[in-house]
């Protein structure tokens, strides 16, 4: 079956499936009867030849990588391009790591200062994995989080993260929890509270107008800050979701400026995050026996 066979409704049903969204979820973000949507994707399984719903996952990641091989033959896409394309955290490679809470430029100014606290590093690497995974629109990600047994959120950022990845991924009800215990908490941001608010109404209502809350949040967070490559985040799946790829892919773009000011802070302060070259190590230990075969270690 070829994809252009696919119909509208059939590629936003995949695009859907991929991101682990169940079937009432999907429902209910394409304006669906419950019923009518198990039936749509009854014929879906059966226009690809698949049995179900995770070979249906299997069938488009399939396709997509064979698209993505075509197309890099030939296109010299920009970063806005594979992000739409692909995700953003594929799209931005390495520079990923220069970004949102618990980055490079956190992790280093911490060392120079000698006040890194390691008893906390399991904590940042949840944090670190939740912001990851809205990078990457793996919003099935937060719904796992919130369902791992004795799932708390002590941390404002972790349960921010959390919330707009379950509003992202219409998990609405968890949502709508954790968004009740976000009022609860403190020392949370009321700016991110307030995109939460956004992207749940966007999420749930179709809201347009929330779109334009998003992006005030995120252009006017500060600069170089987690809480603006957040916000900046999901500003491009708001984007995508609506349909506007243009808008999608210059938010994309500003994450790569970012994350590129941050590269030229790092060398301001003697790292180099991305060294050029390195040499191969030597072996350690024991004394090594010399090759046998000289030209099967030579570097050419």
């Amino acid at each position: 079956m070829r994809t252009k066979e696919l119909d509208t409704r059939d590629r936003k049903l995949l695009e859907l499936l991929a991101k682990g969204m169940p079937n009432a979820a999907i429902a209910k973000r394409l304006g669906y009867k419950h019923g009518s949507t198990r039936v749509y994707l009854h014929n879906l399984y059966r226009k690809i030849g698949v049995a179900g719903k995770t070979a249906a996952v299997v069938w488009y990641f399939d396709q997509a990588k064979s698209r993505s091989a075509s197309d890099d033959a030939v296109t010299d896409d920009s970063v806005g391009d594979m992000a739409i394309r692909i995700d953003p955290f594929t799209a931005l490679g390495a520079m990923g790591m220069l970004l949102g809470p618990y980055g490079k430029v956190w992790s280093v100014g911490n060392r120079l200062k000698g006040g890194v606290d390691f008893a906390a590093e399991s904590g940042r690497r949840r944090t670190r994995a939740l912001w990851q995974a809205l990078l990457k629109g793996d919003f099935a990600h937060g719904k796992a989080a919130v369902e791992t047994p004795r799932a708390s959120f002590e941390s404002p950022a972790d349960a921010v993260l959390a919330a707009l990845l379950l509003y992202l991924g219409g998990y609405a009800v968890p949502a709508n929890r954790l968004r009740t215990q976000l009022s609860r908490m403190k020392r949370v941001p009321v700016r991110e509270v307030h995109l939460v608010d956004a992207v749940r109404d966007i999420a749930e209502n179709g809201d347009v107008a929330a779109l334009e809350r998003v992006y005030r949040i995120a252009s006017d967070s500060a600069a170089q800050t987690p809480a603006r490559h957040i916000a900046m985040a999901a500003l491009f799946h708001a984007y995508k979701a609506a349909g506007d790829l243009e808008a999608a892919k210059g938010t994309a773009e500003a994450l790569w400026a970012e994350a590129d000011v941050a590269r030229r802070q790092l060398a301001a302060m003697g790292e180099r995050p991305f060294a050029e070259s390195a040499a191969l190590p030597k072996p350690t230990g024991a004394k090594q026996a010399a090759p046998r075969h000289k030209e099967a270690v030579t570097v050419r």
